[in-house]
Formats: structure tokens, sequence, C-alpha cells
């Protein structure tokens, strides 16, 4: 609804499960609101392609306990600009111009105003995308190095390599 005062012209999608608890209420909103679809829980190419179709991923998480998402990281493979709530280590993973981090009260207003600017500037969008593939590319390297240093500390491998073992 935000969007549309914004006169924003927009296709939402939404995919995973939706709470029991929260059901009513989610097929109400989504009844009401033409331009979204929901997808239901997806898997493997589904997921890639729904992720590939998106210039921008909301994740208005309310979770206190939220540490690093796995859809954030996918998100991110995919080029696609995330806005989310600060929680956890959300804001780090979107540092470096991957994204944006708001509070849980000002994320519908402050998410609709970024998404309206990004729609009126497609350029800057496209920049937006590729600092957020960039920035999994740094996190996916700086994984890979503190997994490779991790087996080779357990294995003993790393200090037979420079000559420090038996």
């Amino acid at each position: 609804s935000e969007l549309k005062k914004r006169g924003v012209a927009y296709q939402a999608m939404i995919a995973g499960p939706v709470s029991p608890d929260a059901s009513a209420r989610f097929y109400q909103l989504l009844y009401s609101s033409p331009d979204t679809v929901y997808l239901g829980p997806i898997y493997g190419d589904t997921k890639e392609g729904f992720y590939d179709q998106l210039d921008v991923f909301l994740f208005p998480t309310q979770y206190d306990n939220e540490a690093e998402p796995l859809v954030i990281h996918e998100a991110l493979r995919s080029g696609v600009q995330v806005f989310s709530c600060d929680r956890g280590a959300i804001a780090e993973m979107l540092s470096n111009g991957a994204g944006l981090v708001f509070t849980r009260d000002d994320f519908v207003q402050s998410a609709a105003l970024h998404i309206e600017r990004l729609s009126r500037n497609r350029a800057q969008l496209r920049i937006a995308q590729r600092l957020s593939q960039e920035q999994f590319q740094r996190m996916r390297s700086v994984a890979r190095t503190a997994i490779a240093e991790l087996l080779n500390e357990m294995t003993g491998l790393g200090k037979a390599e420079k000559g420090n073992g038996p």
C-alpha cells in the first residue's frame, strides 16, 4: 500500500511457508493486493529462479535472535539488493552497498522510499545489484579462507607444510 501511495508500479513475490498463526491475516492481505503473488515454499532451481527475478529482497524479520539468515546470502549471490531489519549480523552482511537495514518501526516507510528511488533510477539499481553480488563474493572468499585454515589446523597439514610438523 505504501508503494501504491507513492505511485510506484511493482510486482511483489512472496516465497516460503506461512505460519498457521498468521495465515488468516496473510491471505486477507494477499487477496487485497492484486500486484502480489504467493509462491509458497520453493526449493532448488525454482528458488534460484525466484531470486533471479527480483530487484529487491525484503526481509523484515521480527525475530529477536536472528543471526545470519541464509536467505540473505542467497539473495546477494543472485545480485539482489536486500532491505532488512537490523538484527544479528544482518547489518554486517549488507555492508559495502549490498543493502540497507532499518529499525522494525521504520521498515515500511524506509524500504518504500528506497524502492521508489531505485525504481526511478534503474542505473542506480544496477549499481546496487552489482554491489550486492560483490559483497557476496567477499563473504564467500572470507568463508573459504576460514574453512581452509580450520581444516589445516584440525588435520595438522598446515604445520607440516610450513615445516613445523614432526
